[in-house]
């Protein structure tokens, strides 16, 4: 879970110089402190959803979870009206629903704070059709479906986000979406969120932040980098 910690960390400094008041990210405390402060939770949060691994656009229970841990802290996903008068981009202060939910599905698309600029943090939640042969006493419960891709981690990671910033909503400087994709694994999951309006709903989301644990790289190091990366896929066919 040192993987969890560090890109939780990591998420925080992204969004620091949009929506989070610099005394939070100082380095003789604030948020990154308090972040090392929930590694046990972060560790129970994780253990619980490796145990449901559910496939592309099957995340029931694994977004049933996540709605728990966002109800205990007060976090609102649910769709409460748009108005028919608002132009999508335009008039976003007509758009008062504070998330969405199901979205793309199963998706669920949450917020913490209000006004501009508006900062989306992203995970995804499905699974692999992978059998899990290592014996832990949290492994997965579903016969054939794992979570090898970390995807666990990456939502154990947001709910560690939200539930820091839930914390100091008074201080943030704009709106955090939370954003729990689904079908990550060939589904196309993040399109159909867009093409369902995620983006603006909220008058148009200015950056969007996302971490993946990577077992090449040494924990508590991490890299980024301005252009797209990770998000390819390939097929080969071998001619004998």
């Amino acid at each position: 879970m040192r993987h969890q910690s560090i890109n939780l960390i990591a998420l925080l400094c992204a969004i620091n110089v949009v929506v989070v008041s610099p005394s939070l990210t100082s380095s003789d405390g604030g948020l990154l402190s308090e972040a090392k402060g929930i590694h046990d939770w972060l560790v129970q949060v994780r253990r619980e959803l490796h145990q449901m691994p559910e496939l592309m656009y099957e995340e029931v229970q694994t977004g049933k979870a996540i709605r728990k841990h966002l109800d205990k802290l007060k976090i609102p996903y649910k769709y409460v009206g748009v108005s028919k008068s608002a132009t999508p981009g335009k008039e976003a202060h007509k758009y008062h629903t504070p998330g969405r939910y199901p979205v793309a599905k199963t998706g669920i698309v949450a917020t913490i704070g209000s006004g501009q600029p508006v900062v989306a943090l992203r995970a995804d939640m499905d699974a692999l059709p992978i059998v899990e042969e290592v014996d832990v006493p949290f492994k997965s419960r579903n016969p054939g479906k794992m979570h090898a891709c970390g995807h666990d981690g990456h939502v154990t990671m947001l709910l560690g986000a939200a539930k820091l910033l839930k914390k100091h909503e008074a201080e943030l400087k704009g709106t955090v979406k939370l954003l729990f994709q689904p079908a990550e694994e060939g589904g196309a999951g993040g399109d159909l969120m867009v093409q369902e309006g995620v983006w603006w709903l909220w008058g148009g989301v200015h950056r969007v932040v996302l971490t993946r644990a990577q077992n090449t790289q040494d924990c508590w190091k991490m890299w980024t980098r301005h252009l797209p990366c990770m998000c390819g896929q390939a097929s080969q066919q071998a001619v004998c």
